[in-house]
């Protein structure tokens, strides 16, 4: 499989497809496992760790194809969810780390789809057809009381980012927002 992005010239703001889908695999190798056992693609570091390839450096990269990424990162989940269904829950520790690495997945999604757009690619088919049933309209707005707010995390929560660290209060006025995303001429 070709790289979707071989083709197209490098952009200062996204990555290449191919390099978010292996700094996935590769963060959840590093830090979700935790190990010190590598998978598929031996040189992952100096290909995948942000620290090392800075990124100009992703887009001249000569990057895995997308199934090799794809079988890596699947042996790799597989590889972590046995570890976490082992003996006994996680440790504080390893808590921390599996879900550090649940979030760098959820954000390197999105910004697969940003990504995506800016490079002018279609979106994903994800297998479907194109038929996937609607659900009812949900209408209306929610009620927010105003008050002292917290944005960011306590010291006592179980898992915060590092760019969470301190939470501190906001002042917020009473509003109403719409319960479900809406479009520019609903706003």
């Amino acid at each position: 499989e070709a790289n979707p992005t071989e083709a197209l010239p490098p952009r200062p703001d996204c990555d290449p497809l191919l390099w978010s889908l292996g700094h996935i695999a590769w963060f959840q190798e590093k830090f979700g496992l935790r190990d010190g056992t590598a998978t598929g693609i031996e040189n992952a570091s100096s290909l995948f760790d942000p620290a090392i390839t800075r990124r100009r450096a992703r887009w001249e990269a000569a990057l895995p194809d997308g199934t090799q990424l794809r079988a890596w990162k699947s042996e790799i989940c597989d590889r972590l969810i046995d570890s976490i269904a082992g003996d006994g829950p996680a440790s504080v520790e390893d808590s921390y780390f599996i879900r550090l690495a649940i979030q760098i997945e959820d954000m390197q999604g999105e910004a697969l789809m940003c990504a995506r757009q800016a490079l002018g690619l279609p979106p994903p088919n994800f297998g479907l057809d194109g038929n996937v049933p609607a659900g009812d309209a949900v209408t209306g707005d929610v009620s927010i009381p105003g008050g002292i707010h917290m944005q960011g995390a306590s010291s006592k929560d179980p898992f915060y980012m590092d760019n969470e660290k301190w939470g501190h209060g906001y002042e917020v006025k009473p509003f109403a927002i719409a319960r479900a995303p809406v479009t520019n001429a609903e706003y």
